[in-house]
């Protein structure tokens, strides 16, 4: 037999190369999008009034994120936060940071983040209104940024020139936060969106892809599993109702559908002290590597 790499050794290899792994993330995320709303997470935060109240849901959630992200960041450090929302992370760490430069392509959230910002007398933050996808490094970012994140802000379609673009601009430390597996959110859309709109409903990629391509890549990222819990609540059926229409594209006057609504959150909420809630649990992970340690950027090698 011929020395060298046979038929399988480059099949598995084509498997795992970076390509492959961006073709899966590509693939489920585009049946994603086409078995739900049709449209990008972005787009569905234009209200400032509703990017307002995720600012003050989200407040609890990312405090202890932002202190573990504050250890990390020297005086006069660069920042940049991808798809950085009101900036739950963005304003406390500008209170440490040289500079931040945070990449948000909501309107809603841009003016939160843009008030709060005023408020706390903070100068140093350059709000960058556009899609990540869009975003061109050399133009319109600074030239090395200490600190990166993407805290659950991974949305783009293609996962391979995400992951190129922040490699092009990190010179430190990249975190990346994504969900691990199922979501109590998924669960639910899996039984709705057939149930409401006769169409199978398709997660979005998960953390493992992430893991899979960076691996790819030579970059071998530290992993940490996130539990968390939700806590939501409604005045009444009425209200819950309401949000839900509102969630699952169901319109004002769709008497029926509502109905199917009501049924199903009968059995899903529970009633206490004359309020409805809704309690789920979710596993997300946090990849996080250093550009400059050679265990785990391999790429250079």
């Amino acid at each position: 037999m011929a020395c060298g790499t046979d038929n399988n050794t480059q099949k598995k290899e084509a498997v795992l190369s970076p390509e492959w792994w961006n073709s899966q993330w590509k693939g489920r995320m585009l049946a994603n999008r086409a078995s739900g709303h049709g449209r990008e997470c972005w787009e569905a935060w234009d209200s400032q009034e509703d990017a307002e109240d995720y600012y003050h849901r989200a407040a609890p959630k990312s405090k202890s994120r932002a202190e573990e992200l504050l250890a990390m960041l020297g005086p006069g450090d660069r920042v940049l936060d991808i798809g950085s929302g009101p900036g739950n992370l963005a304003l406390p760490l500008a209170k440490k940071a040289g500079r931040v430069s945070a990449v948000e392509p909501a309107a809603g959230m841009r003016a939160v983040l843009a008030r709060h910002a005023s408020l706390l007398g903070l100068k140093n933050i350059d709000i960058i209104p556009k899609r990540w996808d869009d975003v061109e490094p050399a133009l319109e970012l600074l030239p090395g940024y200490e600190l990166v994140i993407m805290s659950f802000s991974l949305g783009m379609g293609d996962l391979l020139d995400t992951v190129h673009k922040i490699l092009a601009v990190a010179k430190r430390d990249v975190l990346i936060y994504w969900h691990a597996g199922p979501q109590a959110w998924d669960v639910e859309a899996a039984n709705l969106w057939p149930l409401l709109h006769g169409r199978v409903f398709t997660p979005i990629p998960k953390a493992d892809i992430v893991f899979g391509l960076l691996f790819s890549l030579g970059i071998y990222p530290e992993t940490r599993i996130l539990p968390s819990e939700y806590h939501n609540s409604f005045t009444d059926m009425d209200d819950a109702i309401n949000k839900y229409s509102l969630r699952f594209d169901i319109e004002p006057g769709d008497v029926h559908k509502r109905e199917l609504l009501k049924a199903y959150l009968k059995e899903k909420l529970v009633k206490k002290a004359g309020l409805y809630y809704q309690r789920t649990a979710n596993i997300g992970m946090r990849l996080s590597w250093n550009m400059a340690d050679p265990a785990q950027n391999t790429m250079r090698l």
